[in-house]
Order: C-alpha cells, then structure tokens, then sequence
C-alpha cells in the first residue's frame, strides 16, 4: 500500500451485493427478542409498575423494571443523570420503564404494551427559556442547566460604525441514520457478556455498561457490528444496556432492534437553540465586535450537552478575526 493509492474496501463487494451483515441482521442459537415499554407522558411520576400480565403473556420469558438494573441505573456521557430504566420519574414522552424478553418480536412488542404503570401525569416544562426561570421546576437535584459558558475576549467597551442585531432560532434535528438503532447481547458462562453493537464508541459504551450491569469491564465485551449510519446519533448509550440486561437475566442471547418511530425516541438528537447575536463592524466591513447569547434546549438529560455548548460558544463568531467577543 503506498500514499495516494487506490484500496479496496473489505467491505465494498458485500454491500453492493446486498450480502452485508448490519447490526440489525444479527443471529444466534436459542435467541429471544427484546422490547421496550415506553411512557406516554412527557412529564409523569411512576405511582407503581404491575408487569404481572406481561409476564404471564405466551413467549415471554423475562420483564425487567428499575428494580432488576443489577449495577447503577444512571449512566451520561459526561452527567451521569439519565436512568436505564425510570424508578420514579419520566422526563420525556418514550422514556424507558421496563423491558421483555420474549420468543418472538410480536410476542414482545405485545408484552411490552401490557406493562401497566400508573403515572401522575405533570406539567412540562417545553421552553429552554422558561426553565431558566427561579420559579420553574427542577427537572434534577442540581437544577436545569447543564453547563454555562463566558467568554471575554478583548476591548469589552468597543464600538463600531455599523451594527446588525439579530435573533435566531434552530429546530431540534433527528441524524435519521438508514440502520435504527440495533444489537445483540449473549451471555457467557462467566457471567460476562459480549455485545455485538453498531456504535461511535465501543471504549465509551463499555464503561459506562460495566458500571449499569455491576461487572468489571473485562467481563463486558463489545464487538463493532455493520453501521448503517450514524452522525452523532450513536454517541450515548441506546439499547446496549437493556439487550445486556435481559440476556444476562434470561441466559440466552437477546436482539433488540428499533423501529424508526421508536429511534426517533431512543437516541438522542441534535440540539435545537435560540441564539441572539449583535455584530458591530467598520465601515470597510471588518468586524469590530460580536456579542452573543447562545441557549441550547438538550432535553431531559445531559447526554452530550456540556460539550455542544462548549463547541457552539468558543466557535460562534465563526473563521473571522474578530478583536471583541462577548
């Protein structure tokens, strides 16, 4: 191989001719089907959780709740503040609250809808704005901001000859990768797993499922499966906990393998944003200042979120030289 020169893909002849194993074409022996039982509330406390109809339903084999997570129920990228299955409280219509095993998708999927929780349905909070106010419910312990970012850079007292004020908005995007969300968990007779995944980052994922299942990392492991795209949408944590969680339950291997409603809700999205910027410049037309207000809406968890804001903030006054910035 030399610089400059034309390689084959290993994997280019086996996805032109259709033969390409994605993650969610995986297969094993003696596999059951995962399914998750979402909230249909945006905002709700969990009164109580009945999954004794789901578990008496044909072909299934396991139902987990909160109370089932063998290691920590909190995982994040950087906040560990999201539950891999909600104990008290839902923060956002399609939260996780418990999962099945089942011998069939159907059979799950039907299970999954027979988990009965009895929710006290709250007001939410939908305007990153308002949730900034002293008066609005605190969505965490620590309140509802994430991470806050000042930048000062040069004269602070500057003034130009022309200034353009605006105000900006971003809608909330979804990467809409081709492959949804899919993998498949076998336990081992150690009592480790291996995980077969589509992800950006297989070190990221294992730590964080070390902690959520209990077990030291050498006993999770992770194998890159086929990725039908990705582009941010793969950073945090999907279904690998909740494939790991019931395989290591049921001793068997699980699939779980999103729908593209359900994607739309299991991973997390691109951050929508109010920005209010003022631009004063010279009559040449170079930039004298910017002054910016950046609010980014990161939903109910964390995630990402304290580094979108950190990116958006230390490059929002874009490739120019600008000697003020606030």
């Amino acid at each position: 191989m030399k610089v400059g020169e034309s390689v084959p893909r290993p994997d280019g002849a086996a996805k032109v001719r259709g033969r390409f194993e994605y993650s969610s074409d995986l297969h094993a022996p003696d596999m059951l089907w995962g399914a998750t039982a979402r909230s249909p509330h945006p905002y709700a406390r969990i009164k109580a959780i009945d999954i004794s109809a789901a578990r008496a339903m044909p072909g299934v084999h396991v139902v987990l709740t909160h109370k089932d997570v063998t290691g920590r129920n909190l995982y994040g990228l950087e906040i560990k503040d999201q539950p891999v299955l909600a104990p008290e409280v839902v923060r956002y219509w399609g939260e996780a609250v418990a999962l099945v095993a089942a011998d069939h998708p159907e059979q799950a999927r039907r299970a999954a809808q027979a988990v009965k929780v009895d929710y006290e349905v709250l007001d939410p909070i939908t305007d990153a704005e308002a949730a900034l106010a002293p008066d609005a419910p605190k969505l965490h312990p620590n309140g509802n901001i994430t991470r806050e970012v000042k930048i000062r850079h040069g004269d602070q007292s500057a003034r130009a000859d022309v200034v353009v004020t605006g105000e900006y908005e971003i809608g909330m995007q979804d990467q809409a990768p081709l492959g949804p969300e899919s993998g498949l968990a076998v336990p081992e007779h150690d009592g480790s797993v291996e995980l077969y995944i589509a992800t950006q980052w297989l070190h990221v994922d294992q730590e964080q499922l070390a902690a959520v299942l209990g077990l030291p990392r050498e006993k999770v492991h992770l194998t890159m499966a086929g990725i039908g795209g990705a582009f941010g949408a793969r950073e945090d944590l999907s279904m690998q906990a909740h494939a790991c969680l019931l395989a290591l339950e049921a001793g068997r291997p699980v699939k779980m393998s999103y729908s593209r409603p359900e994607s739309f809700v299991g991973h997390v999205h691109r951050h929508p944003g109010k920005l209010w910027y003022e631009h004063g410049a010279d009559r040449d037309g170079r930039l004298v200042y910017v002054k910016a207000r950046i609010l980014l809406d990161g939903g109910a968890y964390a995630s990402s979120s304290t580094a979108v804001i950190a990116n958006a903030s230390c490059f929002s006054c874009g490739p120019y030289r600008v000697p003020s910035a606030t």
